[in-house]
Protein backbone atom coordinates (compact mmCIF):
# COMPACT_ATOMS: atom_id res chain seq x y z
CA UNK A 1 0.00 0.00 0.00
CA UNK A 2 2.80 2.35 0.92
CA UNK A 3 4.66 1.46 -2.31
CA UNK A 4 1.59 2.31 -4.38
CA UNK A 5 1.23 5.60 -2.54
CA UNK A 6 4.86 6.50 -3.19
CA UNK A 7 4.50 5.72 -6.88
CA UNK A 8 1.42 7.98 -7.09
CA UNK A 9 3.24 10.86 -5.41
CA UNK A 10 6.19 10.48 -7.78
CA UNK A 11 3.82 10.53 -10.79
CA UNK A 12 2.09 13.68 -9.49
CA UNK A 13 5.43 15.35 -8.96
CA UNK A 14 6.44 14.56 -12.55
CA UNK A 15 3.08 15.89 -13.82
CA UNK A 16 3.50 19.11 -11.80
CA UNK A 17 6.96 19.67 -13.24
CA UNK A 18 5.59 19.01 -16.75
CA UNK A 19 2.83 21.60 -16.21
CA UNK A 20 5.35 24.16 -15.00
CA UNK A 21 7.48 23.53 -18.07
CA UNK A 22 4.53 24.05 -20.41
CA UNK A 23 3.52 27.21 -18.55
CA UNK A 24 7.04 28.60 -19.00
CA UNK A 25 6.95 27.79 -22.70
CA UNK A 26 3.62 29.61 -23.09
CA UNK A 27 4.86 32.68 -21.23
CA UNK A 28 8.00 32.91 -23.36
CA UNK A 29 5.98 32.38 -26.54
CA UNK A 30 3.50 35.13 -25.58
CA UNK A 31 6.32 37.64 -25.13
CA UNK A 32 7.56 37.20 -28.70
CA UNK A 33 6.58 39.85 -31.29
CA UNK A 34 3.81 38.70 -33.54
CA UNK A 35 3.20 39.47 -37.15
CA UNK A 36 0.10 41.58 -37.89
CA UNK A 37 -2.84 39.81 -39.40
CA UNK A 38 -2.99 40.99 -43.01
CA UNK A 39 -6.07 43.00 -43.94
CA UNK A 40 -8.28 41.82 -46.76
CA UNK A 41 -7.16 43.05 -50.17
CA UNK A 42 -8.64 46.42 -51.06
CA UNK A 43 -9.74 47.20 -47.50
CA UNK A 44 -7.26 50.05 -47.10
CA UNK A 45 -6.63 48.91 -43.49
CA UNK A 46 -3.61 47.47 -41.72
CA UNK A 47 -0.64 48.68 -39.72
CA UNK A 48 1.60 49.15 -42.77
CA UNK A 49 -0.26 52.37 -43.73
CA UNK A 50 -1.53 54.39 -40.74
CA UNK A 51 -4.62 56.51 -41.33
CA UNK A 52 -3.65 60.01 -42.54
CA UNK A 53 -4.42 62.98 -40.28
CA UNK A 54 -6.90 65.22 -42.10
CA UNK A 55 -6.22 68.89 -41.39
CA UNK A 56 -9.31 71.06 -41.03
CA UNK A 57 -8.61 74.27 -42.95
CA UNK A 58 -8.92 77.49 -40.98
CA UNK A 59 -11.72 79.84 -41.92
CA UNK A 60 -10.45 82.94 -43.72
CA UNK A 61 -10.92 86.22 -41.85
CA UNK A 62 -14.34 87.84 -42.18
CA UNK A 63 -13.99 91.44 -43.33
CA UNK A 64 -16.39 94.01 -44.67
CA UNK A 65 -17.39 93.95 -48.35
CA UNK A 66 -16.36 90.36 -48.99
CA UNK A 67 -12.67 90.65 -48.09
CA UNK A 68 -9.55 92.65 -48.83
CA UNK A 69 -10.39 93.36 -52.50
CA UNK A 70 -13.64 95.06 -51.31
CA UNK A 71 -15.68 93.85 -54.28
CA UNK A 72 -18.69 92.82 -52.20
CA UNK A 73 -18.54 89.42 -53.92
CA UNK A 74 -19.22 86.28 -51.86
CA UNK A 75 -19.35 82.60 -52.80
CA UNK A 76 -22.64 81.71 -51.14
CA UNK A 77 -26.01 81.73 -52.89
CA UNK A 78 -28.99 83.81 -51.92
CA UNK A 79 -32.33 82.01 -51.36
CA UNK A 80 -34.63 81.99 -54.39
CA UNK A 81 -37.31 83.46 -52.13
CA UNK A 82 -37.50 84.34 -48.44
CA UNK A 83 -40.14 82.26 -46.68
CA UNK A 84 -39.54 82.54 -42.95
CA UNK A 85 -37.87 84.45 -40.15
CA UNK A 86 -35.64 81.86 -38.49
CA UNK A 87 -35.09 84.16 -35.53
CA UNK A 88 -35.19 87.85 -34.62
CA UNK A 89 -33.32 89.46 -31.72
CA UNK A 90 -33.74 92.97 -30.32
CA UNK A 91 -30.40 94.72 -29.75
CA UNK A 92 -29.75 98.06 -28.01
CA UNK A 93 -29.54 99.91 -31.33
CA UNK A 94 -28.86 99.50 -35.03
CA UNK A 95 -25.72 97.42 -35.47
CA UNK A 96 -23.03 96.60 -37.95
CA UNK A 97 -22.91 92.83 -38.32
CA UNK A 98 -20.39 90.43 -39.75
CA UNK A 99 -20.80 86.66 -40.05
CA UNK A 100 -18.01 84.21 -39.27
CA UNK A 101 -18.68 80.49 -39.61
CA UNK A 102 -21.67 79.65 -37.42
CA UNK A 103 -21.46 82.89 -35.46
CA UNK A 104 -22.58 86.44 -36.03
CA UNK A 105 -20.85 89.44 -34.50
CA UNK A 106 -22.91 92.59 -33.89
CA UNK A 107 -21.25 95.92 -33.08
CA UNK A 108 -23.14 99.09 -32.16
CA UNK A 109 -22.89 102.27 -30.10
CA UNK A 110 -23.01 100.38 -26.79
CA UNK A 111 -21.65 96.87 -27.16
CA UNK A 112 -20.05 94.11 -29.17
CA UNK A 113 -21.73 90.69 -29.07
CA UNK A 114 -21.03 87.23 -30.44
CA UNK A 115 -24.28 85.51 -31.41
CA UNK A 116 -25.09 81.91 -32.30
CA UNK A 117 -26.14 82.01 -35.95
CA UNK A 118 -28.48 79.03 -35.55
CA UNK A 119 -30.49 80.27 -32.57
CA UNK A 120 -29.85 84.00 -32.11
CA UNK A 121 -28.63 83.37 -28.56
CA UNK A 122 -25.84 85.58 -27.25
CA UNK A 123 -22.57 83.68 -26.71
CA UNK A 124 -20.81 86.63 -25.11
CA UNK A 125 -21.19 90.38 -24.97
CA UNK A 126 -19.10 93.23 -23.66
CA UNK A 127 -19.70 96.98 -23.39
CA UNK A 128 -17.80 99.30 -25.72
CA UNK A 129 -16.75 102.76 -24.54
CA UNK A 130 -18.08 105.42 -26.93
CA UNK A 131 -19.20 102.77 -29.39
CA UNK A 132 -17.56 100.94 -32.24
CA UNK A 133 -15.66 103.16 -34.67
CA UNK A 134 -15.56 100.75 -37.61
CA UNK A 135 -16.53 97.25 -38.74
CA UNK A 136 -14.52 94.58 -36.85
CA UNK A 137 -12.36 91.95 -38.53
CA UNK A 138 -13.00 88.39 -37.30
CA UNK A 139 -10.57 85.46 -37.30
CA UNK A 140 -10.65 82.11 -35.50
CA UNK A 141 -8.48 83.55 -32.72
CA UNK A 142 -9.25 87.26 -32.60
CA UNK A 143 -11.82 89.99 -33.05
CA UNK A 144 -9.92 93.10 -34.19
CA UNK A 145 -11.73 96.37 -33.58
CA UNK A 146 -11.49 100.10 -33.03
CA UNK A 147 -13.59 102.11 -30.59
CA UNK A 148 -14.73 105.68 -30.17
CA UNK A 149 -12.28 106.31 -27.32
CA UNK A 150 -9.32 105.98 -29.74
CA UNK A 151 -8.48 102.40 -28.85
CA UNK A 152 -7.43 99.62 -31.19
CA UNK A 153 -7.92 96.19 -29.64
CA UNK A 154 -7.83 92.46 -30.14
CA UNK A 155 -10.35 90.26 -28.31
CA UNK A 156 -10.52 86.50 -27.97
CA UNK A 157 -13.07 85.25 -30.49
CA UNK A 158 -14.43 82.54 -28.19
CA UNK A 159 -14.73 84.53 -24.96
CA UNK A 160 -14.51 88.25 -25.75
CA UNK A 161 -11.62 88.73 -23.31
CA UNK A 162 -8.94 91.28 -24.21
CA UNK A 163 -5.79 89.95 -25.90
CA UNK A 164 -4.16 93.35 -26.40
CA UNK A 165 -5.14 96.99 -26.85
CA UNK A 166 -3.34 100.18 -27.80
CA UNK A 167 -4.38 103.83 -27.71
CA UNK A 168 -4.09 105.97 -30.84
CA UNK A 169 -3.83 109.74 -31.25
CA UNK A 170 -6.90 109.63 -33.51
CA UNK A 171 -10.02 107.48 -33.65
CA UNK A 172 -9.61 104.69 -36.22
CA UNK A 173 -13.02 105.34 -37.74
CA UNK A 174 -12.06 104.86 -41.38
CA UNK A 175 -11.78 101.10 -41.27
CA UNK A 176 -9.65 98.00 -40.75
CA UNK A 177 -8.05 95.50 -43.10
CA UNK A 178 -6.19 92.34 -42.12
CA UNK A 179 -3.69 90.62 -44.38
CA UNK A 180 -1.61 87.88 -42.78
CA UNK A 181 -0.14 89.30 -39.58
CA UNK A 182 -0.53 92.95 -40.67
CA UNK A 183 -3.47 95.09 -39.62
CA UNK A 184 -4.01 98.24 -41.69
CA UNK A 185 -6.11 101.02 -40.19
CA UNK A 186 -7.44 104.39 -41.41
CA UNK A 187 -8.86 107.45 -39.67
CA UNK A 188 -11.32 110.13 -40.77
CA UNK A 189 -8.61 112.59 -39.72
CA UNK A 190 -6.59 111.33 -42.69
CA UNK A 191 -4.02 108.99 -41.13
CA UNK A 192 -3.20 105.40 -42.10
CA UNK A 193 -1.33 102.92 -39.87
CA UNK A 194 0.13 99.44 -40.09
CA UNK A 195 0.21 97.26 -36.94
CA UNK A 196 1.37 93.80 -36.00
CA UNK A 197 -1.97 92.03 -35.51
CA UNK A 198 -0.51 89.63 -32.94
CA UNK A 199 0.50 92.26 -30.39
CA UNK A 200 -0.65 95.72 -31.54
CA UNK A 201 2.83 97.12 -32.16
CA UNK A 202 2.93 99.87 -34.78
CA UNK A 203 4.96 99.38 -37.96
CA UNK A 204 4.36 102.75 -39.60
CA UNK A 205 1.90 105.63 -39.88
CA UNK A 206 1.42 108.30 -42.56
CA UNK A 207 -0.89 111.22 -43.10
CA UNK A 208 -2.74 110.87 -46.41
CA UNK A 209 -5.39 113.55 -46.85
CA UNK A 210 -7.78 115.76 -44.84
CA UNK A 211 -10.39 112.98 -44.68
CA UNK A 212 -10.47 109.20 -45.05
CA UNK A 213 -13.88 107.73 -44.31
CA UNK A 214 -13.51 104.14 -45.45
CA UNK A 215 -11.33 101.08 -44.99
CA UNK A 216 -8.52 100.43 -47.46
CA UNK A 217 -8.55 97.77 -50.14
CA UNK A 218 -5.49 95.64 -50.80
CA UNK A 219 -3.95 93.94 -53.80
CA UNK A 220 -0.48 92.43 -53.57
CA UNK A 221 1.84 95.06 -52.13
CA UNK A 222 -0.54 97.99 -52.65
CA UNK A 223 -3.10 99.55 -50.34
CA UNK A 224 -5.87 101.45 -52.14
CA UNK A 225 -7.46 104.24 -50.11
CA UNK A 226 -10.24 106.67 -51.00
CA UNK A 227 -10.05 110.18 -49.53
CA UNK A 228 -11.58 113.61 -49.38
CA UNK A 229 -9.54 116.73 -50.24
CA UNK A 230 -10.30 120.38 -49.59
CA UNK A 231 -11.84 120.36 -53.05
CA UNK A 232 -12.94 117.07 -54.49
CA UNK A 233 -11.41 113.75 -53.59
CA UNK A 234 -8.72 111.25 -54.53
CA UNK A 235 -7.66 107.64 -54.60
CA UNK A 236 -4.20 106.80 -53.24
CA UNK A 237 -2.10 103.69 -53.85
CA UNK A 238 0.43 103.09 -51.06
CA UNK A 239 3.11 100.48 -50.45
CA UNK A 240 2.15 98.06 -47.71
CA UNK A 241 5.65 97.82 -46.24
CA UNK A 242 6.15 101.54 -45.64
CA UNK A 243 3.04 103.57 -46.44
CA UNK A 244 4.93 105.35 -49.22
CA UNK A 245 2.71 106.73 -51.99
CA UNK A 246 2.90 104.81 -55.28
CA UNK A 247 0.37 106.88 -57.19
CA UNK A 248 -2.70 109.06 -56.67
CA UNK A 249 -5.53 110.32 -58.84
CA UNK A 250 -8.03 113.07 -58.10
CA UNK A 251 -11.81 112.74 -58.33
CA UNK A 252 -14.63 115.27 -58.60
CA UNK A 253 -15.94 114.60 -55.08
CA UNK A 254 -14.85 112.80 -51.90
CA UNK A 255 -14.39 109.04 -52.17
CA UNK A 256 -16.20 107.90 -49.03
CA UNK A 257 -16.43 104.16 -49.75
CA UNK A 258 -13.53 101.74 -50.18
CA UNK A 259 -12.16 101.27 -53.69
CA UNK A 260 -12.33 97.76 -55.13
CA UNK A 261 -9.73 95.78 -57.06
CA UNK A 262 -10.69 93.44 -59.90
CA UNK A 263 -7.69 92.02 -61.74
CA UNK A 264 -5.59 94.97 -62.91
CA UNK A 265 -8.39 97.51 -62.45
CA UNK A 266 -9.19 99.65 -59.42
CA UNK A 267 -12.80 100.87 -59.21
CA UNK A 268 -13.75 103.93 -57.16
CA UNK A 269 -17.04 105.78 -56.74
CA UNK A 270 -17.19 109.33 -55.44
CA UNK A 271 -19.98 110.87 -53.41
CA UNK A 272 -21.38 112.66 -56.48
CA UNK A 273 -22.06 109.35 -58.23
CA UNK A 274 -19.08 109.27 -60.60
CA UNK A 275 -17.55 105.85 -61.23
CA UNK A 276 -13.84 105.62 -62.07
CA UNK A 277 -11.80 102.75 -63.51
CA UNK A 278 -8.08 103.17 -62.77
CA UNK A 279 -5.05 101.14 -63.82
CA UNK A 280 -3.86 99.22 -60.80
CA UNK A 281 -0.13 99.57 -61.53
CA UNK A 282 -0.05 103.03 -63.12
CA UNK A 283 -2.86 105.06 -61.57
CA UNK A 284 -3.99 106.09 -65.06
CA UNK A 285 -7.71 106.75 -65.62
CA UNK A 286 -9.14 104.07 -67.91
CA UNK A 287 -12.71 105.37 -68.06
CA UNK A 288 -15.33 107.19 -66.00
CA UNK A 289 -19.09 106.95 -65.98
CA UNK A 290 -22.02 108.56 -64.16
CA UNK A 291 -24.18 106.49 -61.82
CA UNK A 292 -26.69 109.26 -61.20
CA UNK A 293 -27.43 110.72 -57.79
CA UNK A 294 -25.30 110.39 -54.67
CA UNK A 295 -23.71 107.03 -53.85
CA UNK A 296 -23.71 106.71 -50.04
CA UNK A 297 -23.35 102.93 -49.73
CA UNK A 298 -20.66 100.65 -51.08
CA UNK A 299 -20.86 99.21 -54.58
CA UNK A 300 -20.14 95.63 -55.69
CA UNK A 301 -18.30 94.12 -58.62
CA UNK A 302 -17.54 90.89 -60.45
CA UNK A 303 -15.20 90.20 -63.41
CA UNK A 304 -17.75 91.56 -65.89
CA UNK A 305 -19.96 94.14 -64.18
CA UNK A 306 -19.94 96.86 -61.53
CA UNK A 307 -23.15 97.27 -59.51
CA UNK A 308 -24.05 100.63 -57.99
CA UNK A 309 -27.05 101.76 -55.93
CA UNK A 310 -27.88 105.42 -55.31
CA UNK A 311 -29.68 107.52 -52.73
CA UNK A 312 -32.21 108.25 -55.49
CA UNK A 313 -33.37 104.62 -55.41
CA UNK A 314 -31.67 103.45 -58.61
CA UNK A 315 -29.65 100.27 -59.06
CA UNK A 316 -27.50 99.92 -62.17
CA UNK A 317 -24.80 97.77 -63.73
CA UNK A 318 -21.81 99.07 -65.72
CA UNK A 319 -19.39 97.12 -67.87
CA UNK A 320 -16.02 96.65 -66.21
CA UNK A 321 -14.36 96.83 -69.63
CA UNK A 322 -15.53 100.29 -70.71
CA UNK A 323 -18.05 101.67 -68.21
CA UNK A 324 -21.00 101.35 -70.56
CA UNK A 325 -24.40 100.92 -68.91
CA UNK A 326 -25.83 97.40 -69.10
CA UNK A 327 -29.04 97.93 -67.14
CA UNK A 328 -30.68 100.37 -64.74
CA UNK A 329 -33.80 99.98 -62.59
CA UNK A 330 -35.72 102.38 -60.37
CA UNK A 331 -36.38 100.46 -57.17
CA UNK A 332 -37.55 103.33 -55.02
CA UNK A 333 -36.50 104.51 -51.58
CA UNK A 334 -32.87 105.33 -50.90
CA UNK A 335 -29.95 102.90 -50.92
CA UNK A 336 -27.28 103.55 -48.27
CA UNK A 337 -26.19 100.00 -47.41
CA UNK A 338 -23.29 98.06 -48.96
CA UNK A 339 -24.29 95.94 -51.96
CA UNK A 340 -23.54 92.22 -51.83
CA UNK A 341 -22.79 90.25 -54.99
CA UNK A 342 -23.95 86.74 -54.02
CA UNK A 343 -23.35 83.88 -56.43
CA UNK A 344 -26.83 84.27 -57.91
CA UNK A 345 -28.11 87.71 -56.89
CA UNK A 346 -27.43 91.30 -55.89
CA UNK A 347 -28.62 92.05 -52.34
CA UNK A 348 -29.29 95.58 -51.13
CA UNK A 349 -30.91 97.08 -48.04
CA UNK A 350 -32.97 100.24 -48.39
CA UNK A 351 -34.06 103.12 -46.19
CA UNK A 352 -37.67 102.14 -46.92
CA UNK A 353 -37.14 99.04 -44.75
CA UNK A 354 -36.90 96.49 -47.57
CA UNK A 355 -34.12 94.05 -48.29
CA UNK A 356 -34.19 93.50 -52.05
CA UNK A 357 -32.72 90.85 -54.33
CA UNK A 358 -31.93 91.62 -57.99
CA UNK A 359 -30.97 89.48 -60.97
CA UNK A 360 -27.31 90.36 -61.77
CA UNK A 361 -27.87 89.95 -65.52
CA UNK A 362 -31.00 92.07 -65.96
CA UNK A 363 -31.67 94.01 -62.77
CA UNK A 364 -35.08 92.38 -62.40
CA UNK A 365 -36.24 92.33 -58.79
CA UNK A 366 -36.40 88.73 -57.57
CA UNK A 367 -37.89 89.29 -54.12
CA UNK A 368 -38.12 91.76 -51.26
CA UNK A 369 -38.36 91.41 -47.49
CA UNK A 370 -39.90 94.04 -45.21
CA UNK A 371 -37.90 94.51 -42.02
CA UNK A 372 -39.95 97.41 -40.70
CA UNK A 373 -37.06 99.89 -40.38
CA UNK A 374 -34.16 101.25 -42.44
CA UNK A 375 -31.52 98.72 -43.51
CA UNK A 376 -28.00 100.12 -43.77
CA UNK A 377 -26.18 97.00 -42.65
CA UNK A 378 -24.28 94.65 -44.96
CA UNK A 379 -26.12 91.36 -45.48
CA UNK A 380 -24.24 88.24 -44.42
CA UNK A 381 -24.81 84.49 -44.28
CA UNK A 382 -25.04 82.90 -40.82
CA UNK A 383 -25.84 79.17 -40.62
CA UNK A 384 -27.68 79.09 -43.95
CA UNK A 385 -29.82 82.16 -43.39
CA UNK A 386 -29.40 85.80 -44.41
CA UNK A 387 -28.46 88.00 -41.46
CA UNK A 388 -28.64 91.78 -41.10
CA UNK A 389 -29.53 94.52 -38.63
CA UNK A 390 -32.32 97.08 -39.07
CA UNK A 391 -32.45 100.67 -37.85
CA UNK A 392 -34.74 99.85 -34.92
CA UNK A 393 -32.17 97.47 -33.43
CA UNK A 394 -33.75 94.23 -34.64
CA UNK A 395 -31.30 91.62 -35.83
CA UNK A 396 -32.77 89.22 -38.41
CA UNK A 397 -31.94 85.75 -39.64
CA UNK A 398 -34.23 84.95 -42.60
CA UNK A 399 -34.46 82.38 -45.35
Amino acid sequence: MEGAWDEAMIAMSRWSRLQSLWLLVLIVWGCQPTKPIPAPAGSGEGSAAPAPVVAIPALPPSQERGGIARTGAVEWQSPAALQTIVWKVQLESASTTIAFGTRLFAANAKSLAAIDGATGQTIWSRPVTRGMASTPVITEEAVLLSTGDRKLASLDTKTGSTRWETRLKQTADGGLLLQGDRLFVTSSAGTAWSFDASNGKKDWSVWIAPSVQSAPALDGDLLLIGAGLKRGGAVFAMKTDSGAEWWSIETDASVTVSPAVIGQTVIAVDKAGNVYAIGRSTGQLLWRSKAGSEVAGAFAADPQLIYVATTGGEVLALSLADGSERWRVQAGGSFRSPLVRAANAILAGNDDGHLRSFDPSTGRELWRFQAGATIRDEVGLATNCLSFSAGDGNLFCVR
